[in-house]
C-alpha cells in the first residue's frame, strides 16, 4: 500500500493556498477548479494550535490561533451551534470521540487541528475588553481567517505538528513500494508478499518469516505508538487518499490514552 503524504499541497494545502469563501450564489467549485487553483475539490487543512480563547458572547464561542506547516499563523473562529442536534453541547461534541476528556484539555495548545475543505474569509471579532481606543470604548477587530461552522469538519489530534510530520514521514517511508516495502523491524526491503501487515492499522509490515521483526518493530521501533493514531478511521482515510469517504470526520477528537506521547 502506498500512503499519501499529509503535507502534499494539492490535498493538504497550507493556509496561503486556501480558497477564499465566495458569495453563496457563486458555486465553490468554480474557484476550486479555476486555472489558477493549486488544490483539488476535496482537501484538508492542518495546523498546530498555539492558543485557545473561549468567549461567552458574540458570534464565535471559541477562537483558535494556529500555525500551519509553512509557519503561517491562522485565526480559526468556531461558530457551530453550542447545542448540537444530537443533544450534545459544543464542548461535549468536541470531546465525543474515543474517550471523554476534561473541558480544560480539549482543544489546547500543542494539538493539531484538521479542517476539511477550509476556506478563508473576513472575521469580525468583537473586542474582549473595552480598552482598545484609549477612551473606554469597545473596538472591533477584523481579521482574515477560517470560520468553522460545522463541527463534523473538525478533527483534533493530541500531538504537535513536529510529531505529526515525523509520523507522516515514517509511514510514507515504510509503505512505499519503490524497491520493495520495508520491514519495520529489521528495516530491510522485501519482495511483495513477504511482509505481514499489522492487523490493527494495516499500514506497517513485518517480515513474515521472522517473528523477531514484529517484536522489535512494536517495541524498540515503537510501532505501537504509531498504531494508536493509524487505527483511527479518519486518519487512515487521509493517509490512504480515500477522499470519497471524507465528506465529514467520524470522530472529532483523537487523544492517546493517558495523554501519552508518540515516540518516533
Amino acid at each position: 500500500m502506498i500512503t499519501k503524504s499529509l503535507f502534499e499541497k494539492t490535498r493538504f494545502p497550507p493556509y496561503t493556498n486556501l480558497p477564499m469563501k465566495l458569495a453563496s450564489r457563486v458555486p465553490v467549485f468554480k474557484r476550486l477548479f479555476s486555472p489558477t487553483s493549486t488544490i483539488l475539490d476535496r482537501y484538508c487543512f492542518i495546523a498546530e494550535i498555539l492558543d485557545v480563547e473561549s468567549r461567552s458572547s458574540g458570534p464565535y464561542h471559541t477562537i483558535l490561533k494556529a500555525r500551519d506547516y509553512d509557519d503561517t499563523t491562522v485565526t480559526i473562529a468556531c461558530s457551530f451551534p453550542k447545542q448540537e442536534p444530537m443533544g450534545l453541547s459544543a464542548h461535549q461534541a468536541l470531546l465525543s470521540a474515543h474517550e471523554v476528556l476534561p473541558d480544560d484539555q480539549v482543544p489546547r495548545r500543542g494539538m493539531c487541528v484538521f479542517i476539511l475543505n477550509a476556506q478563508t474569509q473576513k472575521i469580525q471579532l468583537e473586542a474582549a475588553t473595552a480598552e482598545g481606543d484609549g477612551a473606554g470604548n469597545e473596538v472591533d477587530d477584523e481579521v482574515v481567517g477560517i470560520v468553522l461552522e460545522d463541527v463534523t469538519r473538525l478533527k483534533i489530534l493530541g500531538v504537535n505538528l513536529k510529531t505529526l510530520i515525523a509520523l507522516n514521514n515514517t509511514i510514507c517511508e515504510f509503505t512505499s513500494d519503490r524497491g520493495g516495502q520495508r520491514c519495520f523491524g529489521c528495516r530491510q526491503r522485501r519482495a511483495p508478499g513477504s511482509l505481514d501487515l499489522c492487523e490493527s492499522c494495516g499500514f506497517i509490515g513485518f517480515c513474515a518469516d521472522n517473528p523477531d521483526c514484529e517484536r522489535k518493530g512494536r517495541g524498540e521501533q515503537r510501532h505501537d505508538g504509531h498504531c494508536q493514531v493509524l487505527e483511527d478511521r479518519d486518519m487512515g482515510r487521509l493517509l490512504r487518499g480515500e477522499w470519497d469517504d471524507l465528506d465529514c470526520f467520524e470522530w472529532v477528537v483523537f487523544r492517546l490514552p493517558g495523554d501519552q506521547d508518540i515516540y518516533l
